[in-house]
């Protein structure tokens, strides 16, 4: 999921920064249009705090969706076992493609 999102949001042109976070085996900033995505992995599990209003903070180190994931994934167990749904008429858990 992670990989998809990446290249999606690299063919819509979106300006991608790796962040470096302490939990995280990976995390990116994709700024394009509207608020910055901000997205990490860890493991085989994608967490992504998305949709915070950053258009009036001009004078900040961090955007606030950045922050929340950087606490977020910091929180995290050493080990997270991915969770599977089941989707509404499948037999397949809606976390496979």
């Amino acid at each position: 999921m992670f990989n998809k999102y990446l290249d999606g949001a690299k063919m819509d042109g979106a300006d991608i920064k790796s962040v470096e976070a302490e939990g995280a085996d990976r995390m990116i900033n994709s700024a394009n249009i509207g608020p910055d995505d901000v997205l990490f992995l860890k493991g085989n599990v994608t967490g992504a705090p998305t949709g915070q209003p950053i258009c009036l903070l001009w004078d900040v180190d961090e955007i606030p969706a950045e922050a929340f994931a950087r606490a977020f994934v910091k929180s995290l167990p050493a080990e997270v076992t991915a969770i599977e749904t089941e989707s509404q008429g499948s037999d397949r858990p809606a976390s496979l493609p």
